[in-house]
């Protein structure tokens, strides 16, 4: 799998850019049953009311969990973003919304 970053050739079932870190696009996803996508629906609510609890860390693995089961969930990627970005980890925020964006080009937001 190439980096859309660096351009350096990475083993297929890479996440991250040997080179770089980048996170890499998957691009063949499988299909998902119904009971995954309540799964990912639950674990970005869970996020969610973690966050705003204040469990930050807490909210980060719920989204982790979502990702875990489809990486191509552009929502689950904005979120983690922001939580990163709320832990003042910036450079793996932005990894997460270039993610996302790259998902969604056209939403504006990430």
């Amino acid at each position: 799998m190439e980096c859309a970053s660096c351009g350096i050739t990475n083993d297929p079932d890479s996440r991250y850019c040997k080179k770089c870190g980048h996170r890499l696009m998957s691009n063949g996803q499988r299909s998902l049953t119904p009971e995954e996508h309540i799964k990912i629906g639950e674990l970005i609510y869970a996020a969610y009311k973690h966050k705003e609890a204040g469990e930050i860390e807490s909210a980060i693995l719920a989204c982790q969990g979502a990702l875990a089961l489809n990486d191509a969930n552009a929502s689950a990627h904005s979120l983690l973003a922001s939580l990163y970005e709320s832990k003042g980890d910036i450079h793996a925020a932005l990894n997460e919304y270039e993610y996302a964006a790259k998902l969604v080009p056209e939403n504006n937001a990430y």
